[in-house]
């Protein structure tokens, strides 16, 4: 079932993914929060369909009415906690070498801390550290 959410115009556009962060301090007096804040912190979505009807924004200076599903985000865990259906604990955790190939899933950079629920198991990544990790698709919990 898809949200309705505002999101900046330059970024509607449908197939575009994005992670929802929470809002900012400049949100706090907007009449029109409750369109934006209506997500998960920490979720991933995707824009299914754009509307056309469009509002003034102090971040952007123009958001438009579009509609997001849910969908699962990429990232590295240790081999033990990959497990589908499995409820885990997702931390910040950042690695240092950044010229990694797996580099973008192993640091949580985007990721809010927090629980999360394994939907799928992916392959073993080679982690230049030593860890045993495993590419997962998750969803927040």
């Amino acid at each position: 079932m898809a949200l309705v959410t505002l999101v900046s115009s330059n970024l509607a556009r449908e197939g575009y993914e994005f992670i929802y962060t929470g809002p900012t301090p400049e949100c706090k007096t907007c009449k029109i929060k409750n369109a934006c804040m209506s997500l998960e912190p920490g979720q991933r979505y995707r824009i299914a369909r754009t509307r056309d009807i469009s509002h003034d924004c102090k971040l952007h200076e123009n958001v438009v009415v579009v509609e997001v599903d849910k969908v699962p985000s990429r990232t590295a865990v240790e081999s033990r906690h990959a497990s589908e259906n499995t409820i885990i604990t997702l931390e910040e955790r950042r690695c240092r070498n950044i010229g990694c190939e797996h580099h973008q899933f192993c640091s949580h950079a985007f990721f809010i801390p927090g629980k999360y629920r394994v939907i799928e198991v992916g392959e073993g990544l080679r982690c230049h550290r030593g860890m045993d990790l495993k590419a997962v698709l998750v969803e927040r919990a």
